[in-house]
């Protein structure tokens, strides 16, 4: 009898592993796009090839201000099996979401001892549409491979708190140690194994807990500032907001995180952040505070599974805390893929409300069944179709500017789809994004590249333009080196030289450098 049952969650398993191949199948058909993956894989020559001094500068680099070796090495070899073929990397970005559920499953059912509620938890996880941004983009892929190791740490550290066998320990700390090589959001597992410790009774203050956490805590710190590090090189870091505001902004944030759980709707690649009214937030930042307030009240008020209620909440909130305005990176108030390991507490939540049902009215489990079931349709549809907005940088942006219509980035990445087909177009974009922003250096340079050869005096007055609001913004050197490459052999090498300063292994310098080579040495 018991191996019928567990044949039967097995198909119910695999069935699930078919519904979410379905939900994401447009992603075979989706190219790569022009916000980040650029940067970490197409241009990216230290993917080119799988070689000592690769992995050696995979492993001392960091990629869009973040330090994710593990993640840049399986771009390498995704790069060596399939070459630049989007199909390729979208596959594989597939596939890791695919042993994430079954992760998610084999945690859950571990935790609370039933099969139905891991399902539950699982077919939740596989479809809900936050997680299409995750799944969808290539650039995104660390999330789905740090989320495997991670959840295998967790199910590691499960096993050794039932067995009390060190071997799970130290699993646990390899597998950690993997997922902050993957990203290093990872860094939140040791609170997290904490909030296991309390969940199963173990004495917080003892030695033996305590001890057994240093290695933990050593390692999150370490990367922790690796982390802050990078961000400070790439620039990330921004001061737009003072303290005052920081209670409001996290708030808000955390309402935000909760209401799309619940109504994932509207959803965009780019949430930016308030502009501040005579030196105020919008008037319904003030708020999330008082609803936070009084969800705690009344979550207090139920007696009934509170300590399972506190676990699911908390590791919401120790999942979400990295990415929440203490430090603000970048200019995104939100990021849906941000929630991809957070939102397993509130699938949790979820599952735990079915199995209390179900322990009062055994007799509404068919109900409760349906309604699992159509929450998963309508996920698993609304997720088909938000996969499709990923296919190209065009499709991308258009529905980013349909979100947000005041976003010079949308308007100058867009722009760039249109560059080599229609420039006209291009321009316009890219005036568009002056307009909003004109404090933003990206179309400034991009309207001096697209003049280099049409009107070369308009193409230098772009490009100094841009030089004066971002002197470190390597293109444009490289745009310069062009415009000047066959006409003044000083100013070309000059630019050049001051390329190869900013970035000597950059692919456009490169290419620079061998033309000015061909062009002016005989």
């Amino acid at each position: 009898m018991n191996k019928t049952k567990n044949f039967k969650y097995l198909y119910y398993l695999i069935g699930l592993i078919i519904v979410a191949i379905i939900t994401y199948s447009p992603t075979f058909q989706n190219e790569f796009t022009n916000w980040d993956d650029h940067k970490q894989v197409t241009d990216n020559i230290h993917i080119k090839e799988i070689s000592f001094q690769n992995i050696k500068s995979i492993f001392s680099s960091f990629y869009v201000g973040m330090y994710q070796p593990f993640t840049t090495t399986i771009f390498s070899i995704e790069h060596a099996f399939f070459g630049m073929s989007p199909l390729g990397f979208h596959s594989i970005s597939l596939l890791f979401h695919l042993l994430n559920i079954c992760l998610v499953f084999w945690f859950v059912r571990l935790f609370t001892n039933r099969k139905d509620v891991a399902l539950v938890v699982a077919a939740l996880f596989a479809v809900h549409p936050m997680f299409v941004e995750a799944v969808a983009w290539v650039s995104s892929s660390s999330t789905l491979i740090y989320a495997s190791f991670y959840l295998g740490a967790i199910i590691s550290y499960l096993y050794y708190l039932k067995t009390n066998l060190k071997k799970f320990l130290l699993i646990t700390f390899f597998l950690f140690l993997c997922s902050l090589l993957s990203k290093v959001m990872a860094v939140t597992l040791p609170i997290l194994l904490l909030l296991f410790d309390y969940y199963y009774n173990r004495k917080l203050s003892s030695k033996k807990v305590l001890f057994e956490k240093i290695p933990f805590l050593m390692l999150s710190l370490l990367f922790g500032i690796i982390a802050i590090y990078g961000r400070h090189v790439e620039g990330h870091i921004s001061e737009e907001f003072g303290l005052l505001d920081k209670p409001f902004l996290i708030s808000y944030q955390l309402v935000w995180y909760v209401s799309k759980f619940v109504f994932p709707v509207n959803l965009s690649a780019y949430y930016p952040g308030p502009e501040k009214i005579e030196g105020f937030l919008p008037y319904f930042y003030y708020f999330g505070g008082l609803l936070i307030l009084l969800s705690c009240y009344f979550a207090c008020k139920l007696k009934t599974y509170q300590k399972s209620i506190c676990f699911c909440i908390l590791f919401f909130l120790i999942n979400i805390f990295l990415v929440l305005n203490f430090i603000q990176v970048g200019n995104q108030q939100t990021t849906d893929r941000y929630t991809y390991i957070a939102y397993i507490g509130f699938f949790l939540l979820i599952g735990y409300g079915y199995k209390y049902i179900l322990e009062k009215k055994p007799q509404l489990k068919s109900f409760l069944i349906v309604v699992i079931l159509t929450i998963v349709v309508l996920f698993s549809y609304q997720s088909y179709q938000r996969t499709k907005i990923w296919n190209n940088s065009r499709s991308l942006w258009s529905d980013v500017i349909l979100k947000n219509n005041k976003l010079a980035l949308a308007y100058s990445n867009l722009g760039v789809t249109y560059v080599g087909e229609n420039n006209e177009i291009a321009e316009e974009y890219f005036l568009k994004a002056i307009v909003l922003d004109p404090g933003f250096v990206i179309p400034y340079n991009n309207i001096g590249f697209l003049n280099i050869e049409k009107d070369p005096k308009k193409a230098e007055q772009y490009l100094f333009k841009a030089m004066g609001i971002d002197p470190s913004y390597l293109y444009i050197y490289t745009n310069l080196a062009n415009l000047y490459m066959k006409t003044d052999k000083l100013k070309a090498r000059k630019y050049i030289l001051k390329a190869v300063a900013l970035n000597s292994e950059n692919k456009y310098v490169l290419e620079r450098v061998n033309s000015w080579n061909k062009q002016w040495i005989r």
